[in-house]
C-alpha cells in the first residue's frame, strides 16, 4: 500500500509539472495547450482521490486489525454457520441479509428491497429524491467540503448517509454523454496553410495559359553568329500578375446555464471546447470546397469550375451521371508534374463513391457485367492496391461535396495544395459571465479569422457529372 501511494504521489508531481509548463507559455497558448492543461487538472483530481482512499483505507485496516484484537469480542463457535445450517462459525447478533436492487420507474427510479437489505427506509427514499442527487452532485464538486452545500442539501446528502459515515453514490451517476459523430474532415490537411497579420494576403503570379509545358512565355531564339536585331530574341516576355486572398471573420457561441456547468457529471467545458475545435475543422472543409467568393468569403474549388483561373472541367460522355471513360482518362488530363504524393480524389462517398462501386463492365449500373470497382487481382479495373483508390490515387472522402446530378460537380481530382488557406487569427474561446448572470447562463464565444482561394487551379481537375 506504501508503494501504490508513493507512486500516486510521482505522478500527481509529474503532471503538476506538465501542466505548469504549458501554463507557462502565458499568451502564447493555444487552444490544443488550454484543452490538455484542462485535462491535466481532472487526471489530478482522480489522483487525489485515490491516494485519499488510500489513506482511508490504512486507518480503517488498522482500525479493524485492533478490534480483532479485542478481548471483549465474542464468538460462539458453534455448529451452525450463517446460513444456519451445520458446521461454521456463527457471528453473535448477526442475521442473514436481504437483496437491495434497482427498478427503473416512469419517472426515474425505485430503489427495492426484500428483508433486510442495505437500505434503511428512509434511505431508501433518499436516494430516489432527484434533490438528492443534485446535492451528490454539488458535494463531489466541493471535494467533499460539506460547508460549500447549504443547510437544506446538508440535510437531504444527510438522509443518504451509511451506518459508516458515507454517502451512498446515486444509481443515475454516468460519466457519459450520447452524441453523434461528426463527418471526418480530411481536406484541410491537404491545402497549403499559410498565415497572415492582415486582413487579406496579396501574392504575385506569372500570367501564362498557353500550354502545360512551360512555366512562362520566355522562348530561346536561334539568332546565329550575328543577331539579325537586338530584340530578335525576344519572343514573350514574361506577364506578372496578383493573387489577393481576403481574410473573413468567423465567430460560434454556445449558451450554457449555470444549474448546467454546476450539475453536470462529466467535464463540460472541457467538452465544449472540444466542440468549438470540431466546428471549425468542419467549416474549413466546406469553405475549402464550397466557399461562395462572396465578400470576404473564402473562394471554394468548386465555385466557378472552367472559369477564368478556376480549375478545368473534364465532362462525361453520359448526361446526369459520371462514367469509367471519365474517370479513367482524367488522371491523364492532369500534367504530370502535378501527379505526386499529394495528388487524390476528393467526393462525396455516398454519391459519387457509390456510383463507382457499383460501376459495371458496359458502363451500366444495371447490367450484369462485373463491377469494375473491386479489390482484387482477378479483375481489378479501376482501383489500385487499397479499396480506397481509384486509377491508382487515394480517394479523400468528404461529405461536403456535392451528390451527382444534372451539371453537378462531385468530386476533384489532383494536387489541392493548388488551394491557398490564409489564416490572420487562430480559434480563440472567452466565457461571457457578467452580461447575461441575470438570465442565469453564461455564453462561450469563439473566434477566428481566415480565408481562402485556389491560387493554382493548374495543379487540379473537376469531375463534372454532365456530357455538355
Amino acid at each position: 500500500m506504501k508503494e501504490l501511494l508513493i507512486k500516486h504521489q510521482a505522478d500527481f508531481k509529474s503532471k503538476t509539472e506538465a501542466r505548469d509548463a504549458l501554463i507557462a507559455k502565458g499568451s502564447e497558448m493555444t487552444t490544443d495547450d488550454i484543452t490538455k492543461a484542462t485535462e491535466i487538472n481532472n487526471e489530478l483530481r482522480g489522483i487525489v482521490d485515490q491516494i485519499n482512499q488510500i489513506k482511508k483505507l490504512s486507518g480503517d485496516t488498522s482500525e479493524l486489525n485492533a478490534f480483532l484484537k479485542d478481548p471483549a469480542l465474542s464468538l460462539d463457535m458453534g455448529t451452525k454457520g450463517l446460513d444456519g445450517k451445520s458446521g461454521g462459525v456463527q457471528v453473535l447478533g448477526s442475521q442473514p441479509a436481504g437483496t437491495t436492487h434497482i427498478e427503473s420507474t416512469k419517472n426515474g427510479f425505485e430503489v427495492l428491497q426484500e428483508g433486510q437489505g442495505l437500505f434503511s427506509e428512509k434511505q431508501r427514499k433518499a436516494l430516489a429524491d432527484p434533490a438528492y442527487l443534485k446535492a451528490f452532485n454539488l458535494y463531489v464538486r466541493k471535494r467533499g467540503d460539506m460547508d460549500g452545500l447549504d443547510s437544506i442539501e446538508r440535510k437531504t446528502l444527510s438522509e443518504g448517509i451509511d451506518d459508516a459515515g458515507g454517502f451512498f453514490v446515486p444509481t443515475e451517476m454516468l460519466n457519459r454523454l450520447i452524441e453523434k459523430s461528426p463527418t471526418p474532415t480530411r481536406v484541410n490537411g491537404r491545402v497549403s496553410n499559410f498565415n497572415t497579420g492582415k486582413n487579406s494576403l496579396t501574392m504575385p503570379r506569372v500570367v501564362y495559359s498557353t500550354d502545360d509545358l512551360y512555366s512562362t512565355g520566355i522562348r530561346a531564339t536561334l539568332t546565329g553568329e550575328v543577331p539579325s536585331s537586338s530584340t530578335v530574341h525576344r519572343v514573350t516576355d514574361p506577364v506578372f500578375g496578383q493573387t489577393r486572398i481576403e481574410i473573413g471573420t468567423w465567430m460560434l457561441s454556445m449558451p450554457l446555464t449555470n444549474d448546467l456547468i454546476e450539475d453536470a457529471d462529466f467535464p463540460l467545458l472541457q467538452w465544449a471546447s472540444g466542440k468549438f475545435s470540431e466546428t471549425i475543422a468542419l467549416l474549413k472543409d466546406n469553405q475549402i470546397l464550397n466557399g461562395t467568393g462572396v465578400g470576404t468569403n473564402p473562394w471554394g474549388i468548386f465555385r466557378s469550375p472552367g472559369g477564368t483561373d478556376e480549375p478545368a472541367v473534364v465532362l462525361s460522355s453520359t448526361a446526369n451521371t459520371i462514367d469509367a471513360n471519365q474517370l479513367r482518362g482524367l488522371p491523364f488530363d492532369l500534367p504530370e508534374q502535378y501527379l505526386n504524393e499529394n495528388a487524390c480524389w476528393v467526393g462525396n462517398r455516398a454519391s459519387f463513391g457509390k456510383t463507382i462501386a457499383q460501376m459495371r463492365a458496359g458502363g451500366s449500373t444495371t447490367t450484369d457485367g462485373p463491377f469494375l470497382f473491386v479489390d482484387g487481382q482477378v479483375f481489378p479495373g479501376l482501383v489500385g492496391r487499397t479499396p480506397d483508390t481509384l486509377c491508382g490515387y487515394p480517394v479523400c472522402w468528404s461529405a461536403f461535396c456535392a451528390n451527382i446530378g444534372d451539371g453537378a460537380y462531385p468530386a476533384v481530382f489532383g494536387d489541392l495544395s493548388g488551394y491557398f488557406l490564409v489564416n490572420r487569427i487562430g480559434m480563440s474561446v472567452q466565457m461571457i459571465r457578467e452580461k447575461y448572470a441575470e438570465e442565469n447562463y453564461q455564453v462561450m464565444l469563439g473566434r477566428l479569422r481566415f480565408g481562402g482561394k485556389v491560387a493554382e487551379p493548374f495543379k487540379m481537375k473537376i469531375v463534372k457529372s454532365d456530357n455538355a
